[in-house]
């Protein structure tokens, strides 16, 4: 099953953000049926209770043990090194809240997506404002990934 982006006639914020969340299930989803697959049904019960990150460490954990070509490791590296950005931006979605600022030309109001903690300190370097642009170039990149792991997994 292919991550399919949720279509309408115009992509909004709301549309947006529904469709990350949707194929970050569907990564989820398909980590989970990975671990089916490859663990005890004892151990499966035990780690399909675990949070995502916890899962996607067994992963990791596994790949480590399992002889896997070189090739198939280093896709699994990659894939790990993908997944952990993404995982930021899923975290940083369902703690957001859509707000209003400026942009850095400081007359330009821009709508975005940010962290509670950084409305106070909106010009922090750390602060991180998901533009919508930031956000459907994430959705592309997380369907990328979704069809890596899919790759990775069916062979």
């Amino acid at each position: 099953m292919n991550p399919v982006p949720i279509l309408c006639g115009c992509w909004s914020w709301s549309s947006a953000i529904g469709n990350f969340i949707a194929n970050f299930s569907m990564l989820d989803l398909f980590v989970q049926d990975f671990l089916e697959d490859t663990l005890s049904p004892e151990d499966f019960l035990k780690t399909k209770e675990r949070p995502f990150y916890d899962r996607v460490e067994r992963i990791k954990g596994q790949v480590a043990q399992v002889d896997y070509p070189a090739e198939k490791k280093a896709g699994f590296e990659r894939f790990f090194l993908r997944l952990d950005p993404l995982r930021e931006t899923r975290n940083h979605i369902a703690h957001g809240v859509l707000r209003i600022g400026l942009a850095p030309d400081q007359k330009t109001p821009v709508q975005t997506l940010s962290l509670p903690r950084d409305l106070d300190d909106s010009s922090s370097p750390d602060a991180r404002h998901l533009s919508f642009d930031d956000l459907n170039r994430e959705s592309r990149c997380l369907t990328e990934l979704i069809e890596e792991f899919q790759k990775l997994t069916r062979g």
